[in-house]
């Protein structure tokens, strides 16, 4: 079902057993499932991480939401980095977007049976279409900055509001690359595409 290998800088990784690896360490109590608080005192308390990070974290690789992670939730997050990078940049949680119905659609739709990754403009289109609210097929500045008002609700203990302004009106500048003050699909779909750590 999945090819088990990448090449990262010319070395070969198995991506399986690295995300086992990083499971089975992050599971103190050896339980088969990563809770909400081991991630925390692994990100937090061992990495140096806000719990702010933590908590979109984990909510992007819980993609079921049932409160836990599992071995296949990690390796499902290692096959489909870009995605979970997309989702964090976003400030969407993995079941956010694995919740909706065009989601579920899209993954029944591939006819190659389980692919290595998710189509990443399809996911794209998918978090386009939960900030453009109006559907108008754009998404303006006032869209993001709902959508991004919405985000941070969720973490009242998190970034000031200027703060969110000002990361807001800075990811609308980088994603508006033909700087008409609107936001494509075809945009969102290259900053996808270009997303790149």
């Amino acid at each position: 079902q999945y090819s088990t290998s990448a090449e990262v800088d010319g070395m070969e990784i198995n991506l399986l057993d690295e995300a086992d690896a990083i499971f089975d360490s992050v599971d103190t109590n050896k339980d088969g499932v990563i809770s909400a608080e081991e991630l925390k005192n692994h990100l937090v308390d061992t990495m140096g991480y806000t719990p702010e990070y933590t908590k979109y974290l984990f909510s992007s690789l819980d993609t079921d939401s049932d409160g836990e992670i599992t071995k296949e939730e990690m390796r499902f997050a290692f096959y489909n980095f870009e995605a979970l990078a997309m989702y964090m940049t976003f400030g969407v949680g993995g079941s956010d977007v694995t919740s909706r119905e065009a989601f579920k659609t899209f993954v029944s739709e591939q006819s190659s049976g389980p692919s290595d990754k998710l189509l990443l403009n399809d996911l794209a289109d998918l978090i386009f279409d939960m900030i453009d609210t109006d559907n108008s097929g754009e998404i303006d500045a006032e869209e993001l900055q709902d959508h991004f008002a919405e985000v941070t609700a969720k973490f009242p203990e998190s970034s000031t509001e200027k703060q969110a302004r000002e990361y807001v009106s800075t990811m609308f500048a980088a994603l508006d690359k033909n700087k008409d003050g609107k936001i494509e699909k075809e945009e969102m779909r290259e900053a996808f595409q270009l997303y790149d750590f």
